[in-house]
Order: structure tokens, then C-alpha cells, then sequence
């Protein structure tokens, strides 16, 4: 007595097909890749028109501190005068702090860039879109 084997086909409606066609198919993996590269180049592009926020500080401790003062400059004045303050040149202690926020206003490259990479994107989405469809239509 001779066996054959019996093939066994699963009835699968559209939507399961598709999905099964989704998940086995290279060309479709590659197309839907490069959509999400394309997204993300997008985005990396519209980051021009974001601020930018800068900051840093500095601490310096010097030898000596280095200043002026009159009243031990001119010890023998031979009238009665009131000095100022002595003036600091150089502190013992030095801190220092900047912060700075650059707002693009205008940015005209980055317009062209935000235009080319949203071109960019539907590209990419058609070609999925197509690798879509001769998915769908070879046997």
C-alpha cells in the first residue's frame, strides 16, 4: 500500500494573509526599515529650529590676592583725608558662570533640510507601498 502525504491547507482570511505576508516577507521588513530611517533623519533634521542651551562655570584659586589700597599706599599725607575701599585686582577666590540661549529665528538651511527629508519620508512610504502591493500581487 503506498502513502502519500496529504497537504494540509489552512483557509486564512484577507487580513491573516496579509499579516502572515508582513512577517515573512524580507522586502517588506527592508521597506518598512527604510520608512522608519527616513522618519528619523526627519527628525534629526527639524532639530535646527530648537534652541540651544549653554552652560559652564569655573572656580580659580590664586596665589595671593593682589589689591590697592590708599591708606596703606599714602601713609604720610600731610592733611587728614577719608580713602575709598581698596580696590580688588586679583581675588584669592575666583568664580565664574555664563549660561547662553540661541533661538534660531530664521533658518533658511534648515527649511530646505526639513523640505528634503519630508520628501524624503514619502518616498520611502510610497516604495513601502509598492513592495506592498507586488507583494500582494505575485503568486
Amino acid at each position: 500500500m503506498l502513502f502519500l502525504p496529504v497537504a494540509y491547507a489552512e483557509t486564512l482570511t484577507f487580513d491573516q494573509a496579509t499579516s502572515r505576508l508582513h512577517e515573512q516577507s524580507l522586502e517588506l521588513a527592508q521597506a518598512e526599515e527604510r520608512v522608519q530611517q527616513a522618519r528619523a533623519q526627519a527628525t534629526q533634521t527639524r532639530a535646527i529650529f530648537l534652541p540651544t542651551v549653554t552652560a559652564n562655570a569655573y572656580y580659580l584659586r590664586n596665589d595671593g590676592e593682589i589689591k590697592l589700597d590708599f591708606e596703606k599706599a599714602l601713609p604720610d599725607l600731610p592733611f587728614e583725608m577719608e580713602f575709598p575701599d581698596p580696590i580688588v585686582f586679583q581675588p584669592l577666590d575666583s568664580l565664574n558662570a555664563s549660561a547662553s540661549v540661541t533661538v534660531p529665528v530664521i533658518a533658511p538651511a534648515g527649511w530646505v533640510g526639513a523640505t528634503a527629508a519630508a520628501a524624503a519620508v514619502d518616498a520611502a512610504d510610497a516604495g513601502r507601498s509598492e513592495e506592498h502591493t507586488s507583494e500582494l500581487q505575485s503568486p
